[in-house]
């Protein structure tokens, strides 16, 4: 009787341990072991094909790693070298991220006006009691605190510039924020793709003008994304895995999301969604005592964290916008309305402190959004808003979500993103966790088409989460692509046939530089590079006048750089005698200045008040110049109500 090969190989394991031979003759008896084993059934394998059969397979294709291999055993070799393979991408990805945060926060002319709101609740945090100032902001507080704590070891460096040293903390919470969100992002695009795929849905990410540019920015939006973007991850993990302390972990990143913007509880609805609808398919059903136990884990995680919150302030947030747009019989509510001009109310002392730039000039530079632009460019007198006719505001709604969204992919990246979804479709029916973010996209879609035609106000700031999960789609439809633009360059020119023109590789290689690269100048500029004279009149009136003078300022930049915001509030500051207050103008071709008729109604009025310019200074606004003017008026400061139009972004 013959003895097969393999009985012979298996006999002779022992003898060759024992003599110590090299490490090449036992890797050619597991190889020849496997050769000679038959492959199972297609029945008895999870996938398309026998692991054994795809591991050989790898290995022709890559005969160097089989070359690498000792004493190690194929299993922890593999793990190995995936994890050393993303070691390296997360790597590359951290410097070019800290590199491209370090020039942003070195080219900063000016916090943004936003980061000046979030640098006035820490600042009230640190010296007000908690319950209060989180009830009074206008922003939910995981931010600003934060930024109070980043303060702290700035502070000790920049103990007399004040501005400088707040700016720079909110900017490093932000910039620190973006590097950690390497992390979840990449390896949430390992469960939803592959390694690849998440690095350069990374890197794109980092690179498009708005998200690039609000990362390097104090805003709030990276330290949501970050938590955002990790709740996914754990949501994608807890559902393959059916873990209950992923779930759990899954909540509390929701939660966490939660402190720092409202839209944080939506991850965690959207993942018992999922959770739920899972019992729908029966490859990933589940005994239903499972799904309660999960579930409950999930839920119990994120109302901890949530509803301390939720009890001090007394309802769900404490933001301007989503609490419009809950309670729908607001005055406010309706933008048609506010554009129009109202009753006046008589004039009032003040007799608290009062945000820069909500006073006499409300109606001048509130909105900033493409609705207030028409109309500024169309109308220059306000007597014409009272018969303007108003184009409908669910088209309005509609054009406004789709122009930011083409912004936000940098008016290209969508056609691929939209490719991938069809292309990869795919993987809705491989990995549960892909359905939680596409209902996250669905539900903050809704919400913002409506925050659009009840707010009239839009920014691709409120996209960026449909911008990251997007991210991921345009890469994987950028493969696909180059995959059919190389088929298609072998059947145009079949002479380039083995050349790289004909690779998919290469043309995937270059179209993802394209789509990395052609953003960066936009996302390197200068942020805030129009508004570098606020800074230095702030410093004028922090030096020329007196802590108590009042500073009527609508941009609020000069305010904040000449110290205001850390002295609101306070009776006890020296001022002028007799008294009187500072109002900052600037004359310039900006749109908003085409309201002519307020603009001159405004100097009249400081003239009528016997007021005078004591300081001017003259910037540039790009290719244009403009004036900075500082108005001095006599006698306490007085504010009257103006026509409201939609406010400041919140």
């Amino acid at each position: 009787m013959q003895v097969p090969l393999e009985h012979k190989l298996r006999s002779l394991r022992p003898v060759l341990t024992l003599w110590n031979k090299e490490p090449t003759i036992i890797s050619l008896f597991e190889a020849t072991r496997r050769r000679c084993r038959k492959p199972r059934p297609a029945s008895l394998t999870s996938g398309d094909a026998d692991p054994m059969q795809t591991e050989c397979r790898m290995q022709r294709e890559k005969p160097q790693e089989h070359k690498e291999k000792t004493h190690t055993s194929g299993v922890f070799h593999s793990a190995f070298r995936v994890a050393d393979s993303a070691g390296r991408s997360l790597a590359i990805l951290v410097v070019l991220v800290v590199a491209v945060r370090a020039w942003q926060l070195t080219h900063t002319e000016v916090a943004s006006r936003d980061s000046i709101s979030y640098v006035r609740i820490a600042w009230q945090l640190e010296h007000g009691p908690w319950p209060d100032v989180m009830r009074a902001a206008p922003q939910h507080p995981g931010y600003p605190l934060a930024v109070l704590v980043m303060s702290l070891p700035v502070r000790h460096f920049l103990p007399d510039d004040l501005p400088r040293a707040w700016q720079i903390s909110a900017q490093l919470v932000s910039a620190l924020a973006s590097v950690l969100l390497l992390f979840p992002m990449y390896y949430l695009g390992r469960e939803m793709f592959d390694g690849r795929i998440a690095f350069w849905a990374c890197l794109l990410f980092q690179c498009l003008p708005s998200s690039g540019k609000v990362m390097g920015d104090g805003l709030s939006d990276t330290l949501f994304l970050l938590f955002a973007c990790t709740a996914l991850w754990l949501a994608a993990l807890a559902l393959r895995r059916r873990s209950v302390g992923l779930f759990a972990l899954t909540g509390l990143a929701g939660g966490w999301a939660y402190w720092v913007r409202p839209e944080g509880a939506l991850f965690v609805a959207a993942t018992g969604l999922v959770l739920v609808g899972m019992q729908k398919v029966r490859r990933w059903r589940q005994a239903w005592w499972k799904v309660l136990l999960q579930g409950s884990a999930l839920s119990a995680a994120a109302l901890a964290v949530m509803t301390p919150y939720m009890f001090l302030i007394g309802g769900l947030t404490v933001k301007n916008t989503p609490n419009l747009l809950i309670n729908q019989q607001r005055p406010d509510a309706n933008w048609e309305e506010r554009l129009r001009p109202q009753p006046q109310q008589d004039a009032q002392p003040q007799t608290h402190a009062v945000q820069p730039g909500s006073t006499l000039w409300a109606i001048f530079w509130g909105p900033g959004d493409r609705s207030f632009d028409k109309l500024a460019n169309e109308i220059t007198d306000l007597r014409q808003l009272q018969n303007y006719r108003l184009p409908s505001r669910y088209l309005w709604a509609l054009k406004a979500f789709l122009l930011e969204a083409g912004k936000g992919f940098f008016y290209v990246a969508w056609l691929p993103a939209l490719l991938g979804l069809w292309w990869r479709r795919e993987r809705f029916r491989v990995v549960p966790g892909v359905w939680v973010s596409l209902l996250v996209c669905l539900t903050l879609t809704a919400l913002l088409y409506r925050m659009a035609e009840k707010m009239g106000y839009l920014s691709d700031r409120h996209l960026l989460v449909l911008i990251l999960c997007g991210s991921y789609w345009a890469v994987a439809g950028i493969f696909v692509l180059g995959e059919k633009l190389a088929a298609g360059a072998a059947r145009l020119w079949p002479t380039f046939a083995g050349r790289g023109w004909t690779d998919g590789r290469t043309w995937t290689l270059s179209l993802l530089l394209l789509l990395t690269i052609a953003p960066l100048p936009r996302t390197l500029a200068r942020l805030h590079a129009e508004r570098s004279g606020f800074r230095s009149l702030g410093h004028w009136l922090a030096a020329h006048t007196l802590p108590g003078d009042f500073i009527e300022d609508p941009y609020c930049w000069a305010y904040y750089y000449a110290g205001r915001v850390f002295v609101e509030g306070r009776r006890d500051l020296p001022e002028h005698k007799p008294k009187c207050f500072y109002v900052v103008l600037e004359e310039s071709k900006n749109r908003h200045a085409r309201l002519v008729s307020l603009q001159k109604a405004v100097e009249n009025i400081l003239q009528h008040k016997g007021a005078k310019i004591v300081h001017t200074q003259e910037v540039r606004r790009g290719r244009e110049k403009a004036l900075l003017q500082v108005w001095q008026v006599p006698g306490p400061y007085r504010w009257t109500p103006m026509p409201p139009l939609p406010g400041q972004r919140n």
